[in-house]
């Protein structure tokens, strides 16, 4: 089910969308042919780690990286 079995995706993350922002949202999952929520956190992932990298701080990949090293 998940590639690496240590870390299932367990967190849960509410916000609220007005009908415009979520039409929007739901015709580019469509376009991208991609399920929603996957869609929603492959964005938010991107957007944090431009903004991490920015700040140059470590990006969730990094920091994937450096778990995987110390397991």
């Amino acid at each position: 089910m998940y590639r690496d079995p240590k870390r299932p995706r367990k967190k849960l993350i509410a916000f609220r969308l007005n009908d415009y922002e979520h039409e929007a949202l739901m015709k580019l999952s469509a376009e991208r042919g991609d399920q929603f929520g996957t869609m929603i956190r492959e964005l938010l992932l991107a957007e944090a780690s431009r903004q991490l990298e920015a700040m140059q701080l470590d990006t969730p990949e990094q920091m994937k990286a450096e778990w995987s090293k110390a397991a």
